[in-house]
């Protein structure tokens, strides 16, 4: 299974601890995980949904 976390950015400590943290335990597990942050310009997004088309699951970090 591939799941796909979309975070805020990585140096940030929501993504840190809320995402990426998780990271290591689920490829433990056998599955195929990565992240990306969301892209702020328009140009960058294509290729994000791109990677959402090819993955399982998609996580969605967002703001409160």
């Amino acid at each position: 299974m591939r799941i796909l976390y979309i975070i805020q950015h990585p140096d940030l400590p929501s993504s840190r601890v809320r995402a990426l943290s998780l990271l290591p335990e689920l490829k433990s597990l056998g599955l195929d995980v990565l992240s990306r942050p969301f892209p702020r310009r328009l140009a960058g997004r294509p290729a994000l949904w791109k990677a959402c088309r090819a993955a399982d699951v998609v996580v969605l970090q967002k703001k409160l």
